[in-house]
Parts: structure tokens; sequence; C-alpha cells
């Protein structure tokens, strides 16, 4: 299998890559909009003037048929000569507006020879329409590559006004109303050149506008690219030093990093504590154990020695008695610490079982303190049990609240001077059971230790050293149950712990 670096692109990567991807796409976005703005303006300034040119076109034209109907001459005297003038007058402004004059007959276009021909059909009129002079027969022509169609010229004809954009060209049509030529219709076509230049030089000012701004935009993103990775290359570091064993890797935050990073730089080094605090009191916990078990161990090899090679004379009733008990007292010992690290190890991991059932709270408190009497007695120490309610029904597993309740009495008679007193009591859906004795008491700086895996206060003189596992159960028992256990700190003299517990807590399999 491919390492992960192998299989894929690094974030830095990425990042830049998207960053400058961001950056040309935006500014491919903003020339294209440029240039597509600024190429319509152009042809917007050419349709422009070519539409002044011919509202200037159309002035002549009014001028000069005004001058065709003024009396003072026979009507087609007035005809001909206006028809004449006009036509010259025509030629000459669509020269000077680099135009053309078409006329439009039956919907075609006539053709130079045809217009001449029709000059010469009436010799008052020759040479009229059109002219021999130079240039003449272009100017009756429509411009190359264009149709009559393109034009539209039918719907000119008629009086409408057509534009058309070919090229670099703009073109515009429109008709000219001469009341005494009805042989055709005159349709004036002007031209303009579209200035490309204009969009020539903004591309080539914006292509290198947007050279220089996408070199920036790379130098700006590989930057920030380093700023965003380089604290996650360290936390990277850091975990892979975790993993190795190394748990005083920590991950150094920048004063500048962003907040986001730095958080996540700060939760990676508060893990990293955590385990370290972990793994330190995992090695606390084993030695520990480990001089729990050994001592007992000890005892018992040493008097099974002393029985195996004579030192203890078997014959001795007393001596042989006196190592039995101590073999056994150290094999109970032995077996009470396997049963509290079993019962830990399944109450840290959940793999344990409440078995609710209905119940008298106080027959179960009451019988365990019975159970604890011939102990007390044997220390010279009063246990008493005194309950608020006679009775107190409820649902729950007897077991597990005897259990914690045992344990709670059981140190508490490791360290009473004189007496136990152990209460029970009832409030909405909580026992309550009080398990106070008038020992040494907890010293302050001791108080929140009490619950910790094997804590002992050795300092303080007690009949005998547990495990240290007892108030850890208890406490990790009630969490299961739904309450709490704790240390109050009302008490002047020797230690007081209650324990909580809700009833009605169903029978569940926790996982």
């Amino acid at each position: 299998m491919k390492p992960l670096q192998a299989r894929r692109g690094t974030l830095r990567n990425r990042l830049l890559f998207s960053f400058v991807l961001v950056a040309a796409g935006a500014l491919t976005l903003a020339g294209t909009s440029t240039a597509y703005f600024i190429n319509r303006g152009a042809e917007q300034s050419a349709t422009d003037e070519i539409r002044h040119k011919a509202d200037n076109i159309a002035a002549v034209s009014a001028n000069i048929v005004e001058r065709m109907q003024a009396p003072g001459s026979a009507k087609a005297t007035r005809q001909t000569l206006g028809i004449a003038a006009f036509l010259n007058q025509l030629r000459a402004t669509a020269r000077v507006a680099d135009a053309r004059v078409v006329f439009m007959s039956n919907g075609k276009v006539l053709t130079y020879a045809e217009l001449n021909a029709v000059g010469r059909r009436d010799p008052r009129r020759e040479q009229v329409l059109v002219g021999a002079e130079i240039g003449a027969e272009a100017l009756v022509a429509l411009p190359d590559g264009i149709t009559a169609a393109d034009l539209q010229l039918r719907e000119v004809a008629k009086g409408a006004t057509s534009t058309l954009r070919r090229n670099d060209t703009a073109y515009l049509a429109a008709s000219i109303d001469i009341p005494a030529l009805r042989f055709a219709v005159p349709i004036v076509i002007l031209s303009e050149p579209i200035d490309r230049a204009g969009v020539r030089r903004a591309t080539t000012a914006f292509l290198f506008s947007a050279v220089v701004a996408l070199g920036a935009c790379v130098m700006i993103a590989a930057w920030l690219s380093r700023r965003l990775t380089r604290p996650l290359l360290a936390i990277e570091a850091a975990a892979y030093s975790l993993a190795a064993g190394d748990l005083s890797a920590r991950v150094h935050v920048d004063a500048d990093a962003d907040r986001e990073l730095a958080d996540v730089a700060m939760t990676m080094n508060r893990l990293a504590h955590d385990l370290d605090v972990a793994r330190n009191a995992e090695r606390s916990f084993l030695q520990a154990v480990s001089h729990d078990l050994r001592t007992p161990l000890t005892s018992i090899r040493g008097y099974s020695e002393a029985l195996a090679d004579g030192t203890i004379d078997t014959t001795d009733p007393v001596a042989s008695k006196r190592a039995a008990e101590v073999i056994t007292a150290e094999a109970n010992r032995l077996e009470r610490l396997v049963r509290d690290l079993l019962d830990l190890s399944r109450l840290e991991s959940r793999e344990f079982t409440l078995r609710a059932q209905p119940c008298d709270a106080v027959e179960v408190v009451s019988t365990i303190v019975e159970a604890f009497q011939p102990r007390a007695e044997a220390s010279s120490l009063v246990l008493d049990f005194n309950a608020t309610h006679t009775t107190v029904a409820c649902d729950l597993d007897p077991e597990r609240l005897g259990q914690a309740v045992a344990n709670l009495v059981e140190n508490a008679l490791k360290y009473a001077q004189h007496h136990v007193n152990v209460t029970l009591t009832h409030r909405a859906d909580l026992v309550v059971v009080d398990v106070v004795d008038d020992g040494p008491g907890i010293e302050e700086r001791e108080r929140v230790k009490v619950f910790e895996r094997l804590y002992t206060s050795r300092k303080t003189p007690g009949r005998a050293v547990g495990t240290g596992l007892g108030l850890t159960i208890v406490a990790e028992l009630a969490n299961a149950m739904g309450g709490t256990c704790t240390l109050l700190d009302d008490h002047e003299k020797g230690a007081a712990f209650r324990l909580q517990v809700r009833t009605g807590t169903a029978a569940v399999k926790s996982s």
C-alpha cells in the first residue's frame, strides 16, 4: 500500500492551484466581459455615426424635394430638373458620406446598365439618373459581400430602416421619398468602419495587466498556502511523534497564527499532555499493582518455603497454624486485589450488567452492615445503621448497591477510632447512603485524590491498608446507576462519604 503522501497531492499544492485557478478564472471573466462591452461600444459608436449621416442625407433630400415642388415652371420641367438636381446632389452627398445609392424596382436592385437604359429612353433625362463619371457604377451597386436580403431592402423600400454589422463595418439602409420618381425607390446605404483598434489596444493592456496580476496572485497564494499549511505540518509531525511513543512532542503555536489553526494546535497539545499524564498514571498504577501483588506473594512464598525446608516445625501446632493463617490471609488479599481489578476493568469498559429488580433498599444496606458487625467488634468499633424509613421500595440492582456500600463501610472501618455510622435516606427518586467515621479524616490536599485508582492514605494510620481501588469502584458503580459518590466537607472530624443512586434504574447491558 502506497503512503498517503504518494497517493494524494499535498494540501499546500491544492491550495496554491485553487487560488491560481480562481484568479485566472476571474481575470478571464473580467477580460472577456470588458472586451465584449468595448466591442459593443465601438459597434454602437459606428451605428450612431451612420445614423447621423443618414439624418443629414434625409435633410438634403427633403430640401431638394421642396424645391422640386416650387411654383414658377411647368410641372414636367420641374420634375425633370428636380429629379436631376436631387440625384446629382444625392450622389455628391453619398460620396462625401462614404455611401451608396441603389434603386429598388419590383423587389430587385437595378444595375448600372439598367439605370442608364432608363435615362436613354427619355431624351430629356439622358444620363440624369446615374451619369458616366468615374465611380458611378460602384456608387449604385451594393457593397461587396452584401446582398439585398442582408440589408432587408424589400422592407426598406416600404419605409423601414435596416442596420447590419459585417466584419469590421456597420451598414445602414434607408429609403428616400421622391414623389416624382415613380419607376424605382432610391435607397441610400451608409457604411462606417468599426474601430476595433481600441479593442485590440484594450486587450493588449489587459493581457499585460493580467500577467502582472496573475504573477502577484501566485506569490500571494504561495505565501498564504504556506501560512495555512505550516501549522498543519507541525501538527502532523507532532502526531507522528505521539504515535511513535514520544508523548513529550508538542506543536509550537506562533503568536500570529490563525485562530482556528491555533485552536487545533492547542487541542493537539492538550491531547499530548493528557496522554502523557495517562501514561504516567498507568506506570504508577502498574508499579502500585506490582507492589501490592509482590507483597502478599512474598509472604506466601516465604511461609511455603519455610514449611517445605523445615524451618517451621510442622509438629508445633501454633507455628503451623500461624503459617496457615498468614498464607490464607495473603491469598485472600491477592484474591481481593484481583477481584477489584477485574471489577474496575469491567466498570471502565462498561462491560458490566445492571440487573434492576424490585427490592427494599433498607434491607439491602442493613444486610451489608450486619455482615461487617463481626469485623467491627473484632476492632472494638461500634457500627450503627439508621434509616429514615422502615422500607424504601425501589427498582435497582441490589447486588451493585450492596457492593458500593460494602466498600464504603470497609474503608470506614480501617480508619475509625470508635464508631462508624451508616444512614439511609430517601429523596424523591434517590437513595442516599451516608457512611461517616470518627477517624483522623483526610487532609485537604488529599481530598481530590480519594477516588483515584490505587490511592491510599498511607500517612494516615489505619488498621489495614487496602488495595486503593475500593473508592474508585464505588464512584464508578454510582455513576453507572445514575448517581454519584462524594466526600462531604461539613464534618470537623473523620471522613463522611455520601452515595446517591437513582431508583427505577432499568436492567441494561452497557457497552
